[in-house]
């Protein structure tokens, strides 16, 4: 035992003086207290050690260039809360949730966010109560690595590896009626991770630049109902884009203006048969602005998407996964995508319209191509929130190899808020979705239903701690 608290010790003392030599009356002394080891011994010792030192201060470096570019500006804990009562479909429903937030704020995004949420439900339908949760956290490192702090050079504008890295599950959560016709009408619980990083980006202006290599990934695990109700498939989903041209407008802007320059994209489910969607886009425009102060945006892309193979492999320390996801059991399916809208306003107050042509998989591996079109808006002041859309949707539904159905919908939706005192809000919330032709007996269990959600809610959120 005396032995190891000496080795202990002489180490702590090595590690305390950087210019630590053998002929060094503490370091001698220790040494020879110790007897441990050899002249050999303590020189590949002194490297070992020297070497540690230099990754902490590559470390060190390495975080004094992010936060040169993520400065942080704000620390606060939040509490929020929200009970609801109404109907969804032809049942009564009261739900309630209580959850909390930590969050290093910055000046683009929140530097750090870590939150989570529990929900507690009750349907006139259900024997027994249903509960369900959530949990989220992501780094976001938007203004990426700052060269001139990391490599002592100058040149200003130019930034390495702006990322933003995610994680999160929900157990027990149930899709929106007015969701993409790829959700369906089931209870869900998932975990999962994803990242959004840029290899280079250089600011040749204040708010103007252009960024290469691109890359979005997130990989989830998904069950149907709670985890263990049946095996877990895999989703993967993601873009590659080449290379980016952007604008930062700020925040009295309604978007920023960005355009992707030879993108691909894919989704994909492993389930018992397994889907694979691979799409490309020439090119792809948002935020294109018009007016003398931008109060017009247009969005423009135009690619092509269809049925694929999907490949990912997953590596690290005692860790080597691959995940190949091929398209069974389905027909091969190629069509155009397609995404146009024009957006009139600012961020508290706007009015959209868009036309939408995706192709995308579910969690039961179908093949779903949909056509929509949708108007949206937001009004906002201090006292009032409100926002809305209405849209008509056609889809066809590739179910097999042989079988396949179509469906047409139109459908709303309506979240309003007002403010009270004790910083309370009174909100409505409503989803409706109709059929506009008789729907295909193939579809059920595929397709989210027809309907209406109603709910009344009463909500709170407030700041526990702040740093400022």
């Amino acid at each position: 035992m005396t032995s190891r608290l000496a080795v202990a010790a002489g180490l702590v003392l090595l590690l305390a003086a950087p210019e630590a030599r053998a002929e060094e009356p503490l370091v001698g002394t220790v040494r020879k207290v110790a007897g441990l080891w050899t002249d050999s011994q303590e020189g590949e010792i002194r490297r070992k050690i020297a070497q540690a030192r230099e990754q902490i201060q590559a470390a060190i470096a390495v975080t004094n260039a992010f936060l040169a570019n993520n400065r942080p500006i704000d620390i606060r804990v939040d509490m929020f809360a929200e009970l609801g009562a109404g109907v969804d479909r032809r049942a009564a429903a009261g739900e309630g949730t209580l959850g909390a937030l930590f969050a290093i704020q910055g000046e683009r995004c929140d530097l750090i966010q870590i939150g989570a949420s529990l929900r507690g439900d009750l349907r006139s339908d259900e024997d027994r109560p249903m509960g369900g949760a959530q949990q989220w956290g992501h780094l976001c490192l938007a203004g990426g690595l700052d060269l001139k702090v990391l490599m002592k050079i100058d040149v200003p504008g130019l930034a390495l590896f702006p990322m933003t890295l995610r994680e999160g599950g929900v157990l027990s959560a149930r899709p929106r009626l007015t969701a993409k016709r790829s959700a369906i009408d089931e209870r869900y619980s998932d975990i999962g991770f994803g990242f959004d990083v840029e290899g280079v980006r250089y600011l040749w202006a204040e708010n103007r630049g252009a960024g290469a290599i691109g890359f979005t990934a997130d990989q989830k695990w998904r069950w149907r109902g709670w985890p263990g109700g049946d095996e877990a498939k895999v989703e993967l989903e993601g873009n590659f884009w080449f290379a980016r041209l952007f604008r930062i407008r700020g925040e009295d802007a309604l978007a920023d203006r960005f355009i992707d320059i030879l993108t691909f994209g894919f989704h994909g489910i492993q389930s018992d048969n397994g889907a694979a969607i691979v799409m490309v886009w020439p090119v792809r425009f948002y935020g294109i602005g018009f007016g003398a102060d931008d109060s017009v945006l247009v969005d423009a892309d135009l690619g092509v998407g269809g049925t694929g193979t999907i490949s990912s492999s997953t590596s690290g320390p005692g860790v080597m996964d691959m995940t190949t996801i091929d398209s069974t059991d389905l027909p091969d399916i190629t069509a155009a995508v397609a995404h146009v809208a024009v957006h009139g306003g600012g961020p508290r107050r706007f009015v959209s319209v868009a036309y939408d042509r995706t192709v995308d998989t579910n969690v039961l591996a179908d093949v779903i191509r949909e056509d929509r079109f949708t108007l949206s808006g937001q009004f906002t002041n201090e006292l009032i929130t409100a926002r809305g859309a209405a849209f008509v949707s056609r889809a066809r539904y590739y179910l097999t190899e042989t079988s396949r159905a179509d469906e047409r919908v139109a459908g709303i939706s309506f979240t309003g808020t007002y403010g009270l005192a004790h910083k309370l809000a009174l909100g409505v919330t409503l989803e409706g979705v109709v059929g506009l032709v008789e729907r295909d007996p193939l579809l059920d269990g595929h397709a989210l239903p027809r309907g209406i959600r109603a709910f009344a809610t009463l909500s709170t959120t407030r700041t526990l701690w702040s740093l400022y």
